[in-house]
């Protein structure tokens, strides 16, 4: 530990909307010892929900005010000024167009170690944007020369970028860490959330919190829940995230041909996700590409069982305490369901607490927190020696 002034640590994002990269970025530099270590953030778009968040949690936040889209020089010479006159000790950048940008900015100040942060799984370019695509393409190049370390929230993260390119030899996985305070059982959930909804006490809940995106498969969902419902005739799903409400014409369209649109609630964005995740009897995705899924860890930490396809992290998440498929399969898909929901309530309770447990041990907040602070350590002991 740092025993005179803290370190200084700039953190530079591409934006701070509400996102689960951004969420995991809050609770890093929240959580962060300051007797060690001093966090500012800059975000190369306009400052966003999170962003208000992470000031209240003490921590400067300064937005530069660029749209998204091609990285302007402007961009990287106001951030090459601003990082002059914060003077950090060390430079952390989190996600793609920020690891670009400001891996630049810190070059051209200089003699500043630069550590980026990836927090997404590629299973191919083409699905990217062209802007997008063209700065992975320029990553993949400057991460031999520019950072010190590439940290990645997930092992198919640190996979997908070997084969695009990127220098194995700066990668390590640093998983994503969940508070176990905010993200627990609530047992009065179980029952407000299903009065809100209009549903009976017993009704079963199985859901999906996403965005609407192609790889969130959406459409898988839907059809392992059209087939589900002609065999239990009790359980219910309800799905919330951005565009996932009634306005959204291909989900409501899926929905309405899955001749069980009454089974349906979507509930678009929501501010209380962890107690409609602590209301489930079962949480799942559909993905076809992760990383490392948030809302997964999250519900698990809830004490909530999951049955997750093979996307990016999700088998290594939930191990033994919950069940995986593969994507695109909503046969599978339904009968991972079933197997979880043919349980006992007791069984299912005890499988949604070692679930929590397996968050507890392996991917709780603070573990997360401190294995940043030590690649931090020792990236700052070798650059001063």
């Amino acid at each position: 530990m740092n025993t005179t002034a803290p370190y200084r640590l700039l953190y530079i994002v591409t934006g701070l909307r509400i996102g689960g990269a951004e969420t995991v970025l809050y609770n890093l530099v929240s959580n962060l010892d300051r007797r060690e270590f001093e966090p500012a953030v800059i975000t190369l778009g306009q400052n966003g929900p999170l962003g208000k968040k992470i000031e209240e949690a003490g921590v400067s936040v300064i937005s530069l005010g660029f749209h998204a889209g091609v990285p302007h020089p402007r961009l990287i010479i106001d951030l090459a000024v601003a990082i002059r006159r914060l003077q950090p000790h060390l430079i952390q950048t989190w996600m793609y167009h920020a690891d670009l940008v400001g891996g630049l900015a810190a070059y051209l100040v200089g003699a500043l170690p630069v550590v980026w942060g990836i927090r997404h799984t590629l299973t191919s370019v083409r699905s990217l944007k062209p802007v997008t695509r063209a700065v992975v393409g320029f990553n993949a190049l400057l991460s031999h020369v520019i950072p010190s370390r590439i940290i990645c929230c997930a092992e198919s993260a640190r996979e997908s970028h070997i084969r695009l390119g990127f220098s194995r030899k700066k990668m390590l996985v640093i998983p994503n860490g969940f508070d176990l305070v905010a993200f627990r059982p609530q047992p009065e959930a179980r029952l407000s959330v299903r009065y809100e909804l209009g549903l009976e006490d017993h009704a079963i809940l199985i859901g999906l919190g996403a965005r609407f995106a192609a790889e969130k498969d959406h459409a898988t969902f839907v059809r392992a829940a059209a087939i589900l419902s002609r065999q239990m005739h009790d359980v219910y799903f309800i799905l919330w995230g951005k565009d996932v409400d009634w306005t959204n014409p291909a989900l409501t369209a899926w929905i309405n041909d899955s001749g069980a649109s009454h089974r349906f609630r979507l509930l678009g964005i929501r501010t209380d996700v962890a107690r409609l995740l602590a209301a489930l009897d079962v949480y799942s995705i559909s993905s076809v590409s992760e990383a490392f899924p948030n809302s997964v860890g999250e519900a698990m930490a809830c004490g909530v069982p999951c049955a997750v396809t093979n996307a990016g992290d999700a088998a290594w998440l939930v191990g033994e305490t919950g069940i995986t498929v593969p994507p695109r399969n909503p046969q599978a898909l339904a009968e991972a369901w079933k197997r979880l929901l043919v349980m006992t309530p007791a069984e299912r309770a005890a499988l949604g607490m070692s679930a929590r447990q397996r968050i507890e041990t392996c991917f709780s907040l603070p573990v997360m927190v401190a294995a940043y602070s030590r690649t931090y350590r020792d990236i700052l002991s070798a650059h001063s020696g």
